[in-house]
């Protein structure tokens, strides 16, 4: 090994050292050798677990993945690292073809080093199968994977919270995903459910995907409500008229719905308001 490929490996048991345990450790490390990798823990990330890419210099690689939870068992991130290395092996290993990133050269890697991680135990029982199932044809994200979603799911579990999958909620019923966004779930197509948001825009979602706030009815918009009429009241304002209630924004009021009209405010969302609330004609629409 190069004195610059050996000061790589021992930067990187530094690194790994800090969040895995000296098995997974010396796991990883023995995977890159003979390739250069710059390792970085990143704090938990919405959009992505983990990447892979080539210095600006192409001396080296650089890998990052998302720092396990200190109080679970750090398996979700073990495994975004080893696809991660995956990712670096693929490409010195096949350098200078145009490959697809999550190819059958990439597949082939990956899953020869999921069976060999199972095999010497570094991931949770309950996820040994789901990974060796996994390892035959690898998907870029292993959400994709309700079968492997579903065994992690249980894992990460939070004791105290209701365990609800997307698999769970009925046909045509509303549910909330972590990130607050709800969606009407719809058919299956093979291992996700064609789902509908509040805009009626389609997205496909993992079945083992978790989920909360199950109706049947879509969830209502924000509500501003009041029973004293204090200088008119908005029922008795023509569509269109601008108004205030409280505070900064700017109403216009728009049809009734129901119980409630649909007012659009000037902070770009749309309020429910009730009829009788108090408003102030703005200036100029008198």
């Amino acid at each position: 090994m190069s004195a610059s490929k050996e000061q790589f490996f021992q930067e990187a048991r530094r690194v790994l050292s800090r969040h895995f345990n000296q098995q997974r450790v010396e796991f990883a490390t023995g995977l890159i050798v003979e390739v250069p990798i710059r390792f970085v823990a990143k704090r938990p990330r919405k959009t992505k677990l983990g990447d892979c890419g080539l210095s600006s210099d192409r001396s080296h690689f650089q890998v990052t993945f998302t720092q396990p939870d200190p109080k679970g068992t750090g398996d979700r991130s073990y495994l975004t690292l080893i696809h991660e290395i995956a990712h670096a092996l693929t490409d010195t290993r096949h350098h200078g073809r145009r490959l697809k990133p999550h190819g059958l050269e990439w597949k082939t890697i990956f899953g020869e080093i999921i069976v060999k991680a199972v095999q010497l135990e570094l991931f949770s029982p309950a996820l040994r199968g789901p990974l060796l199932r996994h390892a035959r044809n690898p998907a870029a994200r292993s959400g994709v994977d309700s079968d492997l979603e579903r065994a992690f799911s249980e894992i990460e579990q939070d004791p105290d919270a209701p365990s609800l999958r997307v698999e769970d909620v009925p046909m045509g019923h509303w549910f909330q995903l972590g990130d607050g966004k709800h969606f009407r779930r719809g058919i299956l197509r093979r291992t996700r459910y064609l789902c509908t948001n509040l805009k009626g825009q389609e997205y496909v979602i993992s079945a083992g995907a978790k989920a909360q706030s199950v109706s049947k009815t879509a969830p209502v918009m924000e509500t501003i409500t009041s029973s004293r009429p204090e200088k008119g009241t908005l029922e008795s304002l023509a569509e269109g008229r601008r108004f205030k209630i409280k505070g900064p924004l700017i109403f216009t009021k728009g049809p009734r719905l129901r119980k409630y009209f649909r007012c659009a405010a000037s902070d770009g969302k749309t309020y429910r308001v009730h009829p009788k609330a108090p408003v102030q004609v703005i200036s100029g629409d008198e």
